[in-house]
């Protein structure tokens, strides 16, 4: 199947400007050359609510909730800067703690540390599921596209637990925190294979395995306090995001791995026989970015760019040479052919570190 119809020229889009932006080392903009360590500073800006509970990533969108509003929400930010991107999106509970997006069903995933329940709802604020969780104090949900799970975080054993993303049901897998120094667990956040969750006695961020377990990464969070971060997702170049419980102070911190390029496409939610946009930014100015796509799953299968999120067969869009400003894009029309198709998406570019876990998954 051809994938791509027309190629047309196409720019980077210019975005609002956040409250305040970072070098890729947690320098100020405005300053000199820093080392690169997980925990440095990308970008700050204050969320639109009075405390920031959940946080999800779609895109360039950014689900955010505060559950101590008393509004039943989840609103839509953008993820350069914080300004509302989209209407606020119902949802049955105005007490639930923290949302993960799933974008194989484009559903924003919450749970709800009172009643047991994790909840599903499409983007319209339709509730899909809402399953029985047998633990008392979950406060976090992932997305895990490797193994379709729902990674949940439970601080009343300090666990981090996951379902099976069809059933609900526990998978039976499942990680103490006690081994990465962290109690009284917040929120998780999920990406290139490694699990990151929040200890709020400690005021640490951890990373560890999601296969095996094994501690990767660590660093201590922005504002320490009691409740500290309560809210936690990860970016599309390998930031992780969180949103402070006490004043909605959001923070995107570099993580355990490293920056890579960012893979984007536009619209979030493009439709068979209408146009698409795809970007890769952060690559090296003059190398190549390379756009894959499989209709079978999300791999993980390796390659001379790393682990890519493809399922074989896999097939190559184009490879496209990107800016002097390292951005490689291009626009094109959905064939009508792909209507009620999974496409599983991805972007890399032809150096090291530009390929793992740029994903995104469409249903046109």
């Amino acid at each position: 199947m051809k994938l791509i119809l027309t190629l047309t020229a196409a720019s980077l889009l210019a975005v609002a400007a956040p409250a305040q932006q970072y070098d890729d080392n947690g320098t100020d903009l405005n300053g000199g050359p820093g080392a690169s360590v997980p925990g440095d500073m990308l970008q700050t800006f204050v969320g639109p609510t009075s405390r920031g509970t959940g946080l999800a990533h779609n895109g360039g969108i950014l689900y955010q909730m505060d559950s101590y509003d008393g509004l039943a929400e989840v609103r839509q930010l953008s993820d350069a800067g914080g300004a509302i991107a989209g209407p606020a999106i119902p949802i049955a509970n105005a007490g639930d703690y923290e949302c993960g997006w799933d974008d194989k069903r484009e559903l924003i995933v919450t749970c709800n540390a009172s009643l047991d329940v994790v909840y599903g709802y499409t983007t319209a604020g339709v509730q899909v599921f809402a399953w029985p969780f047998p633990a008392t104090g979950h406060v976090g949900v992932a997305w895990d596209c490797r193994r379709d799970v729902y990674w949940l975080s439970d601080w009343s054993v300090n666990t981090v637990f996951s379902l099976d993303a069809n059933t609900g049901i526990p998978t039976g897998v499942s990680y103490s925190t006690a081994a990465y120094g962290v109690s009284r667990i917040s929120v998780v956040a999920y990406d290139a294979d490694t699990l990151y969750t929040c200890g709020r006695n400690e005021n640490i961020i951890a990373g560890f395995n999601a296969a095996t377990g094994a501690s990767v990464c660590s660093y201590p969070v922005i504002e320490p306090n009691s409740n500290a971060v309560a809210g936690l997702t990860v970016g599309t170049r390998g930031s992780v995001f969180t949103a402070q419980y006490a004043n909605s102070n959001h923070y995107e911190q570099e993580a355990c791995h490293g920056l890579r390029p960012s893979f984007r496409i536009s619209p979030n939610f493009p439709v068979a026989g209408g146009p698409i946009t795809m970007s890769m930014s952060g690559l090296i100015p003059g190398s190549w970015g390379i756009f894959a796509y499989s209709l079978t799953g999300c791999g993980p299968t390796p390659s001379p760019i790393g682990a890519m999120l493809l399922s074989n067969p896999r097939s190559v869009i184009a490879t496209i040479p990107s800016n002097g400003s390292g951005v490689a894009s291009l626009s094109a029309n959905l064939p009508g052919s792909l209507a009620g198709r999974r496409v599983y998406m991805h972007g890399g570019g032809l150096h090291a570190n530009s390929g793992p876990c740029n994903n995104q998954i469409i249903n046109p």
